[in-house]
């Protein structure tokens, strides 16, 4: 049987088999002051399960079937940071786990979104996202809407 510590770069489970990389989970330092808003683009709509897909089309009057999937969080680490979270299953969403395509960083002057969005709501978003000592959960939402009202499909924590 394996010991634990001998192989630093895998774990070891309680029955003593060989696991696969688990990486050690990003927590926020007290260097980063106020809290970002990150942005996560997902699978195609018509790839996610029936009951997203529900929820999804009950909120989004303005979106379009093949709209991009976006999901938005909030956080205090760097956006690479936390979507490593995710991907970890660290407090992370299990919707982002399964369905995650690419991070799109909101907070860094201008944003690179993988599909086609406006300059003056990349700004917007822009202002929204950066880092800020203002109510996470409220700039989170005016992303989501602003996404919403520009016809994408966005989930949200």
């Amino acid at each position: 049987m394996p010991q634990p510590g001998l192989y630093p770069e895998s774990a070891i489970c309680m029955e003593g088999h060989m696991t696969e990389n688990i990486p050690t989970p990003k927590r926020p330092t007290s260097e980063l002051t106020g809290s970002i808003v990150y942005a996560i683009w997902l699978q195609p709509f018509g790839k996610l399960p029936p009951s997203l897909q529900k929820e999804l089309i009950a909120t989004h009057t303005l979106a379009k079937k093949k709209a991009p999937v976006i999901y938005v969080g909030q956080t205090r680490l760097e956006a690479e940071d936390r979507y490593a979270n995710h991907l970890a299953g660290y407090k992370g969403s299990r919707t982002v786990k399964k369905h995650h395509r690419q991070l799109i960083v909101l907070d860094k002057w201008k944003p690179v979104f993988p599909f086609a969005i406006s300059p003056d709501l990349v700004k917007a978003i822009y202002f929204l996202a950066r880092r800020s000592k203002g109510n996470p959960t409220d700039r989170e939402a005016a992303v989501a809407t602003l996404l919403r009202q520009a016809g994408f499909y966005v989930h949200s924590a």
